[in-house]
Parts: C-alpha cells; structure tokens; sequence
C-alpha cells in the first residue's frame, strides 16, 4: 500500500501475459517483461486501476489491440514508453475516457498517430508524450479538438521538418503549458511559404532547441507565430545561429530575426548554448515584454552599444559563460532602463569593469561575477544590491567593497587571493544586513 492506494509490482519477471492481479489494485508496475500482445481480455476484473505501467517489454514487438483497455475506465496514467516497435490499433486507446497522461515515447511510432484518430476518446488527457518517435510530418486529425483538457504536447527527438498554415488547426483557441519541438529537424520554409500554423493558439513554453537552422531560417519560423501568444522560447542549442568566431558564411541574430515575435507577450528567452559572438545594436527591440533573457554559454566577445535598447521590462539577464573580457559603458549602457534585478555575468573571462559601466543599475539586488579574473572589485555605487558573488576571480584587495555592500544580504569573496583580513572587516563596517559571507580558502 502506498499511501493507502494497493500497488501490484512485477517489474522483469519474464511475463508473458498479464499474470492474475488482485482487483483492489490501483497501480499496477509491469516493466521489463516479454509481453507481446494486449487485448480486451487482458485486465479482467480491475476497475479500480489508475495507473499503468507497462514500459520497455523485451519480447519484441508489443501488439495492442482495439479496446485493450476498455475494462479500465478509471485509468488516469498510462505508460506504454520504450516499446520500440510498438503496434497500435487505432481503437486501442478507446473508452479511456479519464486517461489524464499517456507516455508514448520511443514506440517507433511514425504520422500516423497523429493523423489516424487514435486518441479520439482521451476527452480528459491533459499531458501526451510523443517524444522519440519517427514522426516526420506534424499535422494533427480533428480529433484532437476534443482534448479540451490537454496542457502539454511533448514531440522532442522526432524528425519533424516543418510545421505549416494548418497542421495545428485542432488546437486553436486551446492554452498549452508545453509544446515540445526541440531535437527535431526544422529547417524552417521561406518566408511566406508556411502561413501561420500557431493561430489562435497561446503556449506558455515553446521549445524549438536543438534544430538545425541558422539565422534566416530561424527568422522565417518565428515569423510563423504569426496569431500566437507565447510566454517563453527556448532556442537553445541551435548549432548554426551565430557566427562563432569568423565565420562568413554563418551570422549573428539581428533585430530582424526577431521581429516575428513582435507582440506575442514573449516573457522569457531562452538562447543559451548557441554561437552567438555579437551583440548589435537594438537587437532585441522587438521585444517590449521581456522580462528574462538567457545568452549563457554563447560564443559573445562584443556586445555593441544600445544592444538591449528596447528591453524596458528586462528583470532577469544570463550573460554567464561567455567571452566578454571586460566590461564597460557601452555594451551594459541601453540596460539601466530596464528594471534589471539579476545579472550574471559569471564565467567571462573577464579582467576589468570600467567606471561607471554598473552604476545605473538602480535596481539590481544580484551580481554574479563568479569564475572571472578580476584584480579589483567593480566601481559601484549599487544601491539595491542584496547578493554580490565575487567567488573565483583574483582580488587582492577589498577596497571598494563599502560602497557596494550597504544594504547586502550575501557577500562570496573565496577563491581569491585576499591578504588582509582587517581590510575586509573594515569595508564590511557599513554592512549591517549582511547574513551570509564566504570566505572559503581566500585568505
């Protein structure tokens, strides 16, 4: 019993068939066996059961049958991942009408699922995983327009080459917490060729990472979010967007790349992992409603003047990772009108911070300056500082820290290379807030 709901394990026992099961189970755990076929006649005498588990069976192909299920109509989950020749009936899936999650990832599944109605009966199915598969076309049946419950679609890992005008029809008017299309193969059409297969349909998380277009291309697919609303893009690990160092023939993002996100109430990006190495100017100016942005771990050495002009409602920025050097007035300037609370600068390589370049930060409560080489520490003054992460760089001194540390919370000076103690005590005499301070193999 598990939290006072009977649960039936038989995980790799070699089962061919569903052996008897008590018929107060509520949660039956059948992974690793050899079963090979699911009919109707399968799950006599459990319809109490909720949860299913049935992954990974190692006899081959896993044959299911129409209303394999029928006799469970209080089955709310469903695992059926890792059968990698799964056979699906297109009636297999019927009269499962409370089914809330149904896993179907790695079942070798192609199109066809999407497209052959299987699904039709899943009235309350709220989360669907379709990731791993050979789906190489994404254009859902009617069907799906009576999964009014459904929040999250996860097609990562498949094949998919475009989504255009219609694919997602059967969602419109729906708000999804998640759709998954990263790890596929989006090339993204030409402008103009694919109309707007998003309209009408609000997504808080869109993930498109890991596919393999560079900036055109990229530019042509958000311009088909056209009639979309989104609150946070994941492009991560996008392998040809960016011009890493020197490359001609590849380019950094432009202001144009994103003017297809103009007006879709985008809160949040997320570019990290990719090859950007500049920052030009008003870059991300179509994007008004942006409070979080994440660049780490791109290939960025310039940041050029009014870069995040346009950014005016920027709370959160990652800039970790990169290969900065220094950092002055003209690349962090076009940010003091943003309400910027957190900046992470962490891992830049960075030697030098020059006077004036953080002192219209009037907002910042955290600087993350971690893992860099720096000799002093940075001019301030930084009013509404509260954490000031200084770990793993070189300072010698702590001469400048009073003007930083006034109202702060959290103080990390270790790894550095310290000589004076009294020094710091002495910085640190106007710090009366402060509640945590590391000073872990620095002195």
């Amino acid at each position: 019993m598990v939290h006072g709901a009977m649960v039936t394990a038989c995980p790799a026992q070699g089962h061919h068939m569903v052996p008897p099961i008590d018929p107060a189970t509520r949660v039956l755990l059948m992974p690793f066996n050899r079963l090979m076929e699911l009919t109707v006649a399968s799950f006599p005498c459990l319809g109490r059961l909720q949860k299913l588990y049935l992954g990974q069976q190692l006899g081959g192909t896993l044959r299911v049958g129409p209303g394999a299920f029928a006799n469970l109509p209080n089955l709310t989950h469903l695992d059926l991942g890792g059968n990698k020749a799964l056979s699906l009936d297109p009636a297999a899936l019927a009269g499962l009408g409370q089914l809330e999650v149904l896993l179907l990832d790695a079942n070798g599944l192609d199109e066809a699922v999407l497209e052959g109605g299987f699904f039709r009966d899943l009235v309350s199915l709220r989360h669907l995983d379709l990731s791993g598969n050979q789906i190489r076309r994404l254009h859902l049946d009617p069907s799906f327009q009576a999964l009014r419950a459904l929040e999250t679609l996860n097609l990562r890992l498949n094949s998919i080459r475009a989504v255009c005008d219609g694919d997602l029809a059967a969602l419109a008017g729906r708000h999804l917490t998640l759709l998954d299309l990263s790890d596929n193969r989006l090339w993204g059409a030409e402008a103009g060729a694919c109309g707007s297969p998003f309209l009408n349909l609000t997504v808080d998380t869109l993930d498109v990472s890991s596919n393999p277009w560079d900036v055109a291309r990229l530019g042509w697919f958000l311009q088909t979010l056209e009639g979309a609303r989104l609150g946070r893009l994941r492009l991560r690990r996008s392998g040809a967007v960016g011009s890493n160092f020197g490359f001609r023939n590849l380019r950094d993002p432009s202001a144009e790349t994103f003017v297809g996100l103009w007006g879709k109430g985008l809160q949040a990006l997320d570019m990290s992992g990719c090859f950007v190495a500049e920052l030009g100017p008003r870059i991300f100016s179509p994007l008004p409603e942006l409070q979080e942005l994440n660049l780490s771990g791109n290939r960025l050495h310039r940041i050029h003047a009014n870069a995040f002009a346009g950014l005016q409602s920027l709370r959160v920025l990652d800039l970790s990772g990169n290969l900065l050097g220094e950092l002055g007035v003209e690349g962090l300037g076009s940010l003091w009108a943003s309400p910027l609370e957190s900046l992470d600068l962490s891992g830049n390589h960075v030697g030098a911070v020059e006077p004036g370049a953080l002192k219209g930060f009037t907002m910042l409560r955290m600087l993350d300056l971690r893992d860099n080489a720096l000799r002093r520490v940075p001019p301030g003054p930084l009013p509404a500082l509260r954490r000031l992460l200084l770990g793993h760089n070189r300072l010698v001194s702590a001469w400048g820290l009073r003007v930083l540390t006034r109202g702060l919370g959290e103080l990390d000076l270790s790894f550095n290379r310290l000589r004076d103690l009294a020094g710091v005590w002495e910085e640190l005499g106007e710090a009366t807030g402060l509640q945590a301070l590391n000073l872990g193999c620095g002195c």
